[in-house]
């Protein structure tokens, strides 16, 4: 139901256990099917299909970025249905860093690390106390003059990435949403 967090209580089947299950707990059972489909996203009037297996490899590219700049929250400020909205999203799912999804963004500073946003909300962004902003730009050559502004594409090629590797332990504890 809208307003209550996804990463617990679940109630996922897996064969016939019923457990409560969170996000991570889904993704590692995609994850060791042998037949994965793709996703197809419409951005900017192109679709962008992506499986399993390179949605797992962007994944583990945005989390060591998050790593790298000590990020445990993030921001999305772009539609949750749109490629960047969506693996920014479930980076942060199967990697237990929070995330916080905005419609708009507010006036007051929003208690994030790293802010996504596109291009056409920047300049309300920029007004906010953030430590990084990553912008969804039509341009993949575009830069910001800001220091703690940068393009989506600086953070490296997602094109070409591939991962059959997900792991997560499912722990009754963590998942028994107290």
């Amino acid at each position: 139901p809208h307003g209550l967090p996804l990463l617990t209580g679940l109630q996922i089947r897996h064969g016939f256990k019923l457990r409560n299950g969170n996000l991570r707990d889904i993704w590692s059972i995609v994850m060791g099917q042998k037949n994965i489909n793709s996703v197809t996203f419409i951005e900017n009037g192109n679709e962008v299909k992506a499986d399993a297996y390179h949605l797992n490899g962007i994944f583990e590219k945005l989390n060591l970025f998050f790593k790298d700049h000590e990020v445990s929250t993030v921001g999305v400020a772009v539609p949750l249905y749109s490629f960047h909205g969506f693996v920014s999203s479930f980076t942060c799912f199967v990697n237990g860093l929070n995330a916080h999804h905005f419609n708009h963004l507010q006036r007051k500073n929003p208690d994030v690390d790293v802010l996504i946003v596109d291009e056409k909300n920047l300049s309300f962004a920029l007004r906010l106390d953030i430590k990084l902003i990553i912008v969804v730009s039509e341009d993949p050559l575009k830069s910001f003059s800001q220091q703690n502004v940068i393009n989506w594409n600086e953070l490296g090629d997602l094109t070409s990435l591939n991962s059959d590797t997900y792991s997560y332990n499912y722990d009754p504890e963590y998942d028994s949403g107290v």
